[in-house]
């Protein structure tokens, strides 16, 4: 992991460490794979990343836990609404949201009765849809949740889907009624990092945040960067359809923005990303902001999805997220895709927008 050390040096870290990916990790892949395949990624997560409805309480929340609720717990939860927190993409509940302040975690925890928990998700082999059904399979018979949701990056559209705007889902979406969402840097228009031709673009830009952006766990990223290296490495891009999910034109969103209206209320924090600190950290920052620049054709953006697309894109009847229900960071703030937590602003419109 890297030192806890000053920013130039992380900056430096996290060069050393994208070369690591570059020179060590593709050729060991062709030693250490034995099946490259549809189902790689699969495995990988089951055993890494494991599908898991957690507790997420002020003492256990950065921690791993037993990784089913009981059935007291479910019931504990639809003595009234709760809040649920959706994680992103390569990330897990106790690693994305750790960077909420304990001060805001705590009141929001209060203002729910304690009645808080958090899906654990495989983000790069399931589908937002496969997600969904199976959250909605392991709510017991008879139990129906009143909910609230903070979701990061891809767990806006997990959230999306649970609230019902999925075009053809299957599921019992019977056992739970959505009332507000939060997105937090939501691809809710996708992000062209996911398109195919970008999908080294995108291992790079989670292993540039994770190395030299405060907040983001190190280790938890990488783990999930390399083993999707390891697959890329041997030109396979099947058995990536939690990524495929996020494809600007792709099946997923044609379906998802298709939608009809949901009785939920949404609201959205997005960021125009420039770098502001001096230093290497901001030259090393500043080089690799250009160039993802130019994967998104120029359009603001904040490391990893457009701007705009948190909150506006395709027509569909759910968006614009606008007015007080959105809150757009400036360039001049500094804030990427990664480091919202941080930022007071963020701290007061959680509070407000879910304990008004």
């Amino acid at each position: 992991a890297a030192p806890e050390t000053d920013p130039a040096t992380r900056g430096l870290v996290g060069l050393i460490g994208q070369k690591l990916i570059q020179v060590v990790a593709f050729p060991l892949a062709e030693l250490l794979v034995d099946t490259v395949g549809e189902y790689f990624i699969g495995r990988w997560e089951r055993a890494h990343r494991p599908n898991q409805v957690r507790l997420f309480g002020p003492s256990d929340r950065r921690l791993m836990v037993d990784p089913e609720m009981a059935g007291t717990d479910w019931d504990s939860m639809a003595t009234g609404r709760a809040l649920l927190y959706v994680h992103g993409t390569f990330s897990t509940a106790q690693g994305g949201f750790s960077g909420i302040p304990d001060p805001v975690f705590d009141a929001l925890h209060e203002n729910y009765g304690g009645r808080v928990f958090a899906f654990n998700h495989h983000s790069l082999s399931m589908s937002p849809e496969e997600n969904v059904a199976w959250f909605l399979d392991k709510i017991p018979s008879g139990t129906t949740l009143d909910l609230d949701i903070i979701c990061h990056s891809r767990g806006g559209l997990v959230s999306r889907t649970l609230s019902g705007e999925l075009q053809g889902f299957a599921g019992d979406l019977s056992k739970i009624n959505v009332g507000k969402v939060v997105f937090v840097a939501t691809p809710n228009n996708g992000t062209a990092l996911a398109d195919e031709e970008n999908i080294i673009g995108l291992l790079d830009r989670v292993a540039t945040l994770a190395n030299i952006m405060p907040g983001v766990p190190l280790a938890e990223a990488l783990d999930a960067v390399l083993a999707v290296v390891k697959t890329v490495a041997h030109g396979v891009l099947t058995g990536l359809s939690g990524l495929a999910s996020m494809r600007p034109d792709g099946e997923f969103l044609d379906r998802l923005n298709q939608g009809d209206a949901v009785a939920a209320e949404y609201f959205a924090l997005a960021a125009e990303y420039e770098p502001t600190n001096p230093g290497l950290r901001s030259l090393i920052a500043g080089a690799k902001d250009a160039l993802i620049d130019t994967v998104f054709g120029g359009e603001p953006n904040d490391l990893v999805v457009p701007t705009v697309g948190v909150y506006r894109g395709k027509p569909d009847a759910n968006f614009p997220i606008e007015g007080p229900n959105l809150l757009e960071f400036p360039p001049e703030r500094g804030v990427n895709h990664s480091t919202f937590w941080a930022e007071p602003e963020t701290a007061d419109r959680f509070l407000s927008w879910l304990t008004g």
